[in-house]
């Protein structure tokens, strides 16, 4: 999976499964400070990404990142319902739903596109 694609399928699933709309949305609400947070564990742990590459994807400073991580692993272990969320992204990244879903939609728009050349 392209660098790009990865990026725009893992913001995809937690903001899917956090229920927020704009995840670069500067805000210092709890859910979405949360929701930055499990996708910054994810392209940091799971794809080993900088702090620095992590922090230009939400226009933030590297420290940002770095102070964020900080305490992420008290917050799976104790936060039940950070957890819950935290797990649910986990495997749904993992499961290859979205990344089906994905190339179903790319069979269809190239499908419109073969039609439109037809005509030509």
């Amino acid at each position: 999976m392209r660098k790009e694609t990865l990026i725009k399928h893992v913001i995809h699933v937690v903001q899917e499964e956090t229920n927020i709309k704009d995840l670069k949305k500067i805000s210092r609400e709890r859910q979405h400070v949360d929701a930055r947070r499990i996708a910054y564990y994810i392209f940091r742990n799971l794809h080993g990404m900088s702090f620095q590459a992590i922090a230009d994807i939400f226009d933030k400073n590297h420290a940002s990142v770095l102070h964020s991580l900080k305490d992420i692993e008290f917050f799976i272990k104790f936060d039940k319902e950070f957890s819950f969320i935290y797990n649910k992204c986990l495997t749904k990244l993992s499961s290859g739903e979205m990344r089906r879903e994905e190339i179903k939609s790319e069979i269809r728009e190239l499908a419109r596109e073969l039609r439109t050349i037809k005509y030509w």
